[in-house]
C-alpha cells in the first residue's frame, strides 16, 4: 500500500559517492522525529525502501551500496 502523506517533504540527497540527486518524500513530522534522533529509521520512516533510507545513514545510493558491498 502506498503511503498517503499528510505533509510531504521532498528530500534530496547526494550520493556521496558518486554524487548523483536521489530525490523522495517523508512525513513532516517524521523529519521531526528524525532530527530529535527519537528512533531508528527504519521505525520513523517504514514506508521508504531500504535503499531510501540507507541515505539517511550512509548517504550511499543504492546503485553504488550495490557495488561496494556486492555479494557473490
Amino acid at each position: 500500500m502506498k503511503h498517503q502523506f499528510q505533509y510531504p517533504v521532498t528530500l534530496t540527497f547526494f550520493c556521496t559517492n558518486c554524487a548523483i540527486p536521489v530525490e523522495f518524500d517523508v512525513e513532516l513530522e517524521d523529519l521531526n522525529r528524525w532530527d530529535r534522533r527519537e528512533d531508528h529509521v527504519q521505525n520513523i520512516f517504514p514506508y521508504l525502501t531500504p535503499a531510501q533510507r540507507e541515505m539517511f545513514l550512509s548517504g550511499i545510493c543504492e546503485e553504488c551500496f550495490d557495488r561496494m558491498f556486492k555479494t557473490q
